[in-house]
C-alpha cells in the first residue's frame, strides 16, 4: 500500500540532474576536448554524449535530457553524413555548429527548462582548428575556451 502512495504523488517541478561536464580549449594549434559523463565515469568506456562527426569533428553534449542528448549527437551525424555524399567534401566545425544553433532555435528546446550545451571541435584544412559551443536557445559561440556543464570545473581549468 505504501508503494501506491508514492506513486499517487505527483511532483509538479521535477528536478532534472545535469551529470555531464564538457570542457573544450585550443592551445598550441589543436583543440583539446574533456568531456565527462558523471554516470558513466568508473565504467572506462567513452561517455555517450560524445560522438564522432566525422574523421575531423567531435561533438559533446553537456545537460539535458539523455535521450535528447543522442538525439541531437545522431541528427548532426546524419548531416554531416548527407553534407559529405553531396558535397564530397567533410563539414567543417563551423557549418555543424550552424545546423544545430538552427534546429535548437527552431525547436525551442531551451522552453523546455532544460539547460544543453554543446561543443563542437574540429580541424579544417583552410582556417585550422575551431571550437564552437551551441546552447538550448541556439545561441553559437567561437572562443578558445569553452565549457558547459558544471562550471567549478571551468574554474578550476582556468586557475
Amino acid at each position: 500500500m505504501s508503494f501506491l502512495r508514492k506513486a499517487e504523488k505527483v511532483d509538479d517541478d521535477p528536478q532534472f540532474e545535469k551529470r555531464t561536464t564538457t570542457l573544450g580549449f585550443i592551445f598550441n594549434n589543436a583543440e583539446i576536448m574533456v568531456s565527462l559523463e558523471h554516470s558513466s565515469c568508473s565504467s572506462g568506456s567513452i561517455p555517450e554524449n560524445v560522438a564522432l562527426l566525422n574523421s575531423h569533428l567531435l561533438a559533446a553534449v553537456s545537460g539535458g535530457h539523455e535521450y535528447a542528448r543522442k538525439f541531437y549527437l545522431a541528427y548532426l551525424q546524419t548531416k554531416c553524413r548527407q553534407h559529405e555524399g553531396a558535397t564530397g567534401a567533410r563539414a567543417s566545425a563551423a557549418e555543424a555548429s550552424r545546423w544545430l544553433a538552427d534546429f535548437l532555435s527552431y525547436y525551442r528546446y531551451s522552453d523546455d527548462g532544460l539547460s544543453l550545451g554543446t561543443l563542437i571541435a574540429g580541424w579544417d584544412d583552410k582556417s585550422g582548428p575551431a571550437l564552437y559551443k551551441v546552447s538550448a536557445k541556439g545561441k553559437l559561440s567561437e572562443e578558445p575556451f569553452l565549457g558547459s556543464g558544471c562550471a567549478m570545473s571551468r574554474h578550476s581549468m582556468i586557475t
